[in-house]
């Protein structure tokens, strides 16, 4: 196969590339997603749906992100048909299919600016790139550590309808139950 080096623009083209991608794997997927994409990845329905091809292909699927409060649910149902990971700060998006193909791209969450991609079978980047994900797989966390993590971790959620009585009732229950008691 003849390497080559694709410059994309715009998110229709990476879209295209990666349905594509999605198509031709057969053994292995991998890669990183910055922590504001993993709901695109799971609500996008071309998308989500490419995922669960792969997964009925038995195709091997690693994601590193950061988990967060904020796509703790969508990190969830990801991590239902991928084996999901989390490391802080990851902001990196790329995807190796099969060892044989690099998408690296920053997506817009808006419509502009259009978004950008790499999209490469020179062996020499995709190696450097497959190594780079394994150093950063080894040190990261598996996602349901992280579940369990925030989960303890995130306060209750704040109702601004409760009455005075219920605003009571909960504080008298939160320091009541408190590992710290006041006297």
């Amino acid at each position: 196969m003849e390497e080559r080096i694709d410059t994309l623009y715009g998110n229709d083209d990476i879209l295209k590339t990666t349905l594509w991608l999605f198509d031709s794997t057969h053994k292995t997927m991998e890669g990183c997603i910055g922590k504001d994409e993993v709901a695109m990845h799971v609500t996008h329905e071309l998308i989500w749906n490419g995922l669960l091809k792969l997964k009925l292909k038995e195709v091997q699927m690693r994601v590193i992100t950061q988990i967060t409060n904020d796509n703790l649910t969508h990190c969830k149902t990801l991590s239902d048909i991928v084996e999901v990971r989390h490391v802080d700060g990851i902001q990196s998006s790329f995807g190796i299919c099969d060892g044989k193909w690099l998408l690296d791209h920053v997506i817009s969450l808006d419509e502009y600016p259009l978004s950008h991609a790499i999209f490469t079978n020179v062996k020499k980047l995709v190696d450097v790139k497959r190594s780079l994900f394994e150093i950063v797989w080894k040190q990261s966390i598996p996602a349901q550590e992280m579940f369990i993590k925030l989960e303890k971790s995130s306060p209750a959620e704040v109702n601004t309808n409760m009455d005075t009585d219920e605003v009571r009732n909960l504080l008298f229950n939160l320091i009541t139950n408190s590992k710290y008691h006041f006297h």
